[in-house]
């Protein structure tokens, strides 16, 4: 069973770790081109308050950065919390596997590979 274990932190700590920077360039694209879009919109439809929307687009950018923290930050703890809780998993998997075993022991009959005819 410590197989299971040795996967389970491989996949969490390195594989879905590295999702990591894939993620958070995608979100800085999307947040990006929406702010873009919006800045575009508002200079066609309303330029006017393009003066007041250019105040607050260096706040609109920082959640854009924050976004991307967040990201890392959920990363980090989905893959440290499934690092903690997979040590008992071994064992409650094993627990639940024995009453199958006790069942299969008790099979009795000519071992074959090939179906019945």
């Amino acid at each position: 069973m410590e197989f299971l274990r040795e996967d389970w932190v491989d996949f969490f700590q390195v594989e879905f770790s590295k999702t990591e920077v894939p993620l958070k360039a995608q979100a800085g694209d999307i947040w990006t081109e929406y702010l873009d879009g919006v800045c575009d919109h508002i200079r066609k439809t309303a330029p006017g308050i393009m003066p007041y929307f250019d105040t607050t687009h260096k706040t609109l950018q920082n959640i854009g950065t924050e976004l991307r923290e967040k990201i890392s930050t959920t990363i980090k703890s989905i893959s440290d919390s499934a690092s903690e809780i997979h040590p008992a998993m071994p064992e409650s998997f094993r627990e639940s596997l024995i009453p199958h075993f006790i069942v299969a022991l008790k099979i009795t009959g000519t071992p074959s590979l090939l179906p019945s005819p």
